[in-house]
């Protein structure tokens, strides 16, 4: 299955709102495209591992998985990418400030931490660098 139908599949059974330039990103980006790649708002600096896409050897990779998998603690939220340590970059697909993209993290207590990074997906984007192989 492609990035697209997982995407309309989110859409459809979950009933979740995924911006349309979201979409147009992925579905031309690898997951590793923009490893490395350090994104700044506010207090955080954070780097980006890789995006969630579709990986059905590596659940943690795969877009409706993880959401799958997330789901019960952040219904809210679905996770688009990840940071080295498992942070999470997602965006707000109920509620208010749809559209909008969140950092997900957890305390050293374990408890869910949630901060809005951007007003949107494009903001986000504007962040990212073309991951440098050598």
């Amino acid at each position: 299955m492609d990035i697209l139908k997982k995407i309309s599949r989110l859409r459809k059974e979950y009933k979740m709102y995924i911006p349309s330039d979201y979409e147009k990103f992925i579905k031309k980006t690898g997951c590793l495209d923009y490893s490395g790649s350090v994104i700044k708002s506010g207090k955080f600096e954070i780097e980006l591992n890789h995006f969630l896409t579709v990986d059905s050897e590596n659940p943690s990779r795969d877009v409706l998985d993880w959401y799958g998998f997330a789901k019960d603690e952040r219904i809210d939220y679905l996770t688009i990418a990840m940071g080295p340590w498992n942070e999470e970059f997602a965006i707000k697909v109920y509620g208010d400030n749809l559209g909008s993209i969140y950092y997900i993290d957890q305390n050293d207590d374990e408890n869910i931490i949630i901060e809005k990074l951007f007003d949107n997906f494009n903001e986000f984007k504007s962040q990212l660098k073309p991951a440098k192989w050598d």
